[in-house]
């Protein structure tokens, strides 16, 4: 794994609730440990656009699976049209 950056997103409405964000190269193959290291939960979502979905979806839930993680993706048409709830 390469240089990699935390950011840190603070959200003033809700103090305890901010967050840390991961940017680097060569992170996707340590997804799995970083999930069930920082992240540990009984099931994980990935949301997504459909584009991103075609590149990575199928690499990404054989990564997990393979860790014995267990994770639906949520595919969603891409722009601007989708970004609501």
């Amino acid at each position: 794994m390469t240089a990699q950056h935390r950011i840190a997103v603070s959200l003033p409405e809700v103090p305890s609730n901010g967050y840390e964000v991961l940017v680097g190269r060569g992170l996707f193959p340590a997804l799995p440990s970083i999930l069930q290291r920082f992240c540990p939960a009984p099931r994980y979502a990935v949301i997504t656009d459909d584009r991103v979905a075609e590149l990575y979806a199928l690499k990404l839930t054989r990564a997990l699976h393979q860790a014995g993680l267990r994770v639906d993706v949520f595919a969603f048409s891409a722009g601007e049209a989708s970004k609501t709830r």
